[in-house]
């Protein structure tokens, strides 16, 4: 079986079974009065583990009664079982001090794994809630080698809800489960289903089959995508009848799932993404956000982490447009606030910068190569940002360039296209600090394979795409294909995984149907300043 596939049917069994696990020894129909009715097997069972447990519990929410009682039932009245399990799970709590790690510092997880516990549904219950949408990129993070921290995350997710049931329980007795919401929107098999990320959930998995059995009163998955719903209905008959209840999907209908949800929580302490009134938080930091001072706000971790790469790298910058604190600050973003990497990184692109002579590229003499490749640059968006715009129709014939031995010209032409519209971004700024981005529209009518596709055509692409990647990292706000043909549409989307989380944010794709993707235009750029192309007024030069 394919490995991707295993991936994803792991990933899917784990959504379910977490959940489900954390209902498997209390429906959710239950009151906790009803709960403490005991057999006179369960009573005999459950006063001979608490007898022989007590003692070896430290935490306080594992001495409770309630929490007892599902453990015993969870192990089906098996004593000894029962304890031997829960030791294992006293000594795991020792070795990874859960008791203390609500008071460590999350702040490199958190941003790119959002996770939130901080509200309560309408009968009191504590409710955690995440979304896809533009996080939880699992590859990207194991790929970095930091597994470990996310694993510990993963923990303090998973006894951070626990910690707050048992915080409420306290002085409402009546209050013994907890709730959680996930939505899939932004779901995409490579960043949340990649082999690499399998270990991730079987980690959730065992968190909540081995330590939180029967907690979970409802687990919401909203935005589901086809797939997603139906291999969760798929693999429906080998969850538990507990699991099965706790468990409620919705696809991506708002008018289905929103009602539901404000049957149960209030809208005013839910986020948007989720039917509530709450501005995303995801929104506040936003690499397409036109508001600097939005983008300005930080975490206590990403200020300190600017302010020493910032230290660091300052001497060695040579262009005015490297020393922004805009490009600085998201520079050690896209790094991951590594200080280390993103210097060693910037003074690569320093050297670069020297050695190619980008300072005065902007006065060199592309005449031999600007007729064949046109780009443009001159003009700015509805909101004053610099674009840059070209088209591959009757032009752009790379392969024929290559063969005539310019491919030199051509890859410093690249980089007059790249850091040209950066130069023409920091003179504005000047002016108006709060343009700090540009935009990009690119028109593959007339494209074919033989003359922009050939292999001899591949290196050209991957110069420019390294240059944005590496070197201008949330500076494009919006990067815009129109009158692509299946082939790119599929091919762009095949690449998306291995695109910053930035470039994937910024890339808009639309096919040849002019009725589409004109309206999008319209209401970005005056129609007056683009070439008829682009579905303006011009006439194309």
């Amino acid at each position: 079986m394919n490995t991707q596939l295993v991936a994803f049917l792991f990933f899917l069994l784990v959504i379910s079974f977490e959940k489900n696990f954390a209902s498997a020894a209390s429906p959710s129909s239950y009151d906790v009065d009803k709960e403490l009715i005991l057999t006179e097997k369960e009573k005999i069972a459950f006063e001979t583990f608490r007898a022989a447990i007590i003692p070896e519990l430290k935490l306080e929410m594992m001495k409770n009664d309630l929490y007892l009682l599902r453990w015993i039932r969870a192990k089906r009245l098996d004593v000894k079982l029962a304890v031997r399990d829960m030791l294992e799970v006293v000594e795991f709590i020792r070795v990874n001090h859960i008791a203390t790690i609500m008071d460590e510092d999350f702040g490199d997880m958190i941003d790119e794994v959002p996770y939130n516990q901080d509200i309560v549904d309408l009968k009191g219950r504590p409710v955690g809630y995440g979304s896809f949408d533009g996080a939880w990129n699992i590859r990207r993070i194991v790929l970095q080698g930091r597994r470990p921290q996310l694993n510990r995350y993963l923990y303090k997710m998973t006894f951070g809800l626990m910690f707050k049931l048992a915080d409420i329980n306290k002085k409402q007795p009546n209050i013994t489960t907890f709730s959680v919401l996930v939505s899939f929107n932004g779901f995409n098999s490579a960043q949340h289903v990649c082999p690499l990320c399998v270990s991730t959930y079987v980690t959730l998995l065992q968190l909540y089959e081995r330590f939180l059995p029967g907690f979970v009163e409802q687990v919401i998955v909203i935005n589901a995508p086809t797939s997603i719903h139906v291999f969760l209905n798929v693999i429906r008959p080998v969850l538990s009848e507990h699991t099965n209840r706790a468990l409620k999907i919705f696809g991506q209908n708002k008018n289905v799932w929103k009602p539901y949800l404000d049957a149960r929580f209030d809208p005013n302490k839910l986020p948007e993404g989720f039917g509530g009134n709450i501005l995303d938080s995801s929104a506040v930091v936003s690499a397409s956000n036109d508001v600097v001072d939005k983008e300005l706000i930080l975490t206590e971790k990403e200020k300190i982490a600017f302010a020493k790469f910032r230290a660091a790298i300052m001497p060695n910058l040579t262009i005015d447009m490297m020393k922004h604190d805009i490009f600085l600050l998201r520079w050690i973003r896209a790094k991951n606030l590594n200080v280390e990497r993103a210097k060693r990184d910037m003074l690569e692109m320093v050297k670069f910068v020297r050695e190619k002579n980008i300072t005065n590229i902007m006065n060199e003499d592309f005449s031999d190569i600007n007729d064949d490749f046109p780009y443009h640059m001159d003009i700015v968006d509805l909101k004053g940002r610099p674009v840059g715009y070209g088209s591959t129709e009757g032009a752009w014939n790379i392969r024929r360039t290559i063969l005539q031995g310019k491919q030199a010209q051509l890859t410093r032409y690249v980089y007059r296209m790249v850091f040209g519209i950066m130069f023409k971004l920091l003179e504005i700024n000047k002016t108006q600090p709060n343009i700090t981005k540009f935009s990009v529209i690119v028109s593959f009518d007339g494209f074919n394979l033989v003359q922009h596709g050939c292999p001899l055509c591949l290196s050209t692409y991957i110069t420019l795409l390294n240059l944005y990647e590496n070197y201008l990292p949330g500076c494009s706000e919006e990067i815009l294909v129109i009158n692509a043909p299946t082939s790119i549409n599929l091919l762009i989307n095949m690449l998306r995984p291995f695109f910053s989380e930035y470039t994937n944010r910024a890339l808009k794709i639309f096919g040849p149907n002019k009725n589409a993707w004109k309206p999008y235009l319209d209401a970005r750029f005056d129609p007056d300043k683009l070439p008829e192309l682009f579905g303006g007024n011009i006439l194309d030069r």
